[in-house]
Parts: C-alpha cells; structure tokens; sequence
C-alpha cells in the first residue's frame, strides 16, 4: 500500500518561510509542528492508502491532465477549525483563485472518477504552515499584522502525484509524477 496524494506547487516558499519564522518566534512557548519548505503545497485530493497497482492506473490519468497556470494572492492567515480555536494553522487563496483551484480540481476528479478518494465534500484550498501537538491557538492578535501576511503574488504551475511516507519526525514526500501547466 501506497500513501498518495495530488498537490500543487508553489513557488514563494522563501517567503512562507520568512512567516513562518515570525509566528514561531510569536508562539514561542507554544508546541507547533512546523511543516518544512520541502513539503509546501496545496493538497488538491488524498487518497491515502492505495493499492501499488493502482499507482500506473493514476500515473497514466494524471498525465492526461491540461491546465492553465495561474497567479494568486494569499489570504490572511487562518485556522482549522477556525481562527480563534486553531489545531492547523494556514494560509488561504483570495478571489478568482479559489474558483481556479476548484477548476483544477474537477478535472483532476474527472480523470479519476472510477477511484473512490477521501476527498472531502467542501474543498478548502489551504497551504498548511503548522500543526498544533497540543491545545488550541488564538490567531485574531496576529491575522492582520503585515509581519504575518504573504504579500507576493505566487502561481500554480506544476501539479504532482506524491507519496507519503509517516516518520516520527514528520512525513516525507517523493513525486510519483509531475505535470505542468500548458504554455
């Protein structure tokens, strides 16, 4: 069994970092488990665990994928479940994007309708910074404070079929598969 999923690319991990940074140092006594610039993305769909002969059935798909790239802008920083009670700490998309991103999503399901996925029913685009070990995390102080906001515009242009691998350390992602965006 393979533990797989789709993600989009970014580009402006310098500047995620650069934030990053600055809510560690802010939540200094706080136990976060930072996600590392390697592992920066969008997860489009997760499938979790999955048969190893799926992996060509999903390969050969996924490689039939066209899109377009495109530019977005960050939202403020946010929180799952929410901002005031935060366990996951992220970044959104503003506007259009997340029209774009469901658009990108929708064709990668159609290519793989005859797979059952553990795709939730509401697709959230969200960027994952940290993830709180214990207790919750108040993040109205910090939400609108220009040190804590993303102001380069970053873009989609590659997708990638990765698989997980679960450490004690944290996960580590391979690319199963590449596609990028059209020209």
């Amino acid at each position: 069994m393979v533990r797989a999923f789709v993600a989009a690319e970014i580009s402006a991990k310098d500047e995620i970092l650069r934030v990053q940074n600055r809510i560690s140092s802010y939540f200094i006594n706080k136990d976060l488990k930072q996600v590392d610039k390697k592992n920066l993305h969008f997860t489009l769909l997760f499938f979790g665990e999955i048969d190893e002969q799926k992996i060509d059935l999903i390969k050969l798909k996924l490689a039939d994928i066209k899109f377009h790239s495109f530019n977005f802008n960050y939202s403020l920083l946010d929180g799952f479940p929410d901002s005031s009670k935060s366990k996951i700490i992220f970044y959104g998309v503003q506007g259009i994007a997340n029209y774009k991103f469901g658009i990108l999503l929708d064709e990668i399901k159609s290519k793989i309708a005859y797979l059952k996925s553990n795709c939730k029913e509401r697709f959230v685009p969200h960027l994952t910074l940290f993830r709180l070990r214990s207790g919750r995390l108040d993040l109205t102080p910090i939400r609108i404070q220009k040190d804590f906001m993303i102001t380069k515009s970053d873009i989609i242009n590659k997708i990638c079929f990765k698989q997980s691998i679960l450490t004690p350390t944290g996960p580590i992602y391979s690319d199963i598969l590449s596609v990028n965006a059209q020209k």
